[in-house]
């Protein structure tokens, strides 16, 4: 969003919204805030190459501000990969503020995983769990596409997420262990290998 009227009675003559695309020239552009959405693209996503000429013009936009020490950016997308822009982000640029929303979460109360948005607000069925599950596993979708797409959380190929239902509890009454799921155990039932 280009400045317009400034303290000073100057008035740049940007309009009051200007759209560019990643690799756009940058030049004679002069804004007070920046709404960078989904500046990760198919040739990015397929090519480090491409992706590092992204993340290196989303740097580019530093120098489009009116005034660096006030400067206003927001940053709307989805993960798309293991080191793509907003994992540069996050790991060179302490300033930003990340509300990282996955397609679905572990509710704190039950354990159970439960849709973020199941409802398009009108009460139509949007992205419920089952939906989700079916796109999960429909082969048409990787697990690490999935992962980066729906979670925002891109995991290496190799790591598993395990959901919080599956991870056993135990404790120990009168020496005895007790699991969650129902077994028992006595201490000499159990070796260690090491």
């Amino acid at each position: 969003v280009p400045s317009h009227d400034r303290a000073e009675g100057m008035r740049h003559q940007e309009g009051t919204f200007e759209s560019i695309g990643v690799g756009g020239a940058l030049q004679s552009r002069h804004y007070d805030i920046v709404w960078e959405d989904d500046l990760v693209g198919k040739a990015a996503v397929e090519s480090d190459t491409v992706m590092q000429k992204t993340i290196r013009w989303h740097g580019l936009l530093h120098g489009c501000f009116v005034d660096a020490a006030r400067q206003v950016r927001f940053g709307v997308s989805n993960r798309w990969g293991y080191n793509d822009l907003n994992s540069h982000i996050r790991a060179n640029e302490p300033d930003f503020h990340f509300h990282t929303r996955s397609a679905w979460y572990i509710n704190p109360e039950t354990g159970k995983e439960e849709p973020t948005f199941p409802y398009d607000g009108t009460g139509k069925e949007r992205f419920t769990l089952e939906a989700l599950q079916r796109i999960k596993i429909s082969g048409s979708m990787t697990d690490y596409d999935f992962s980066c797409q729906y979670m925002n959380t891109p995991q290496l190929p190799g790591q598993r997420e395990v959901s919080l239902t599956q991870i056993h509890k135990y404790t120990v009454k009168n020496g005895v262990l007790h699991c969650n799921c129902g077994a028992t155990w006595y201490p000499e039932q159990l070796k260690i290998y090491l």
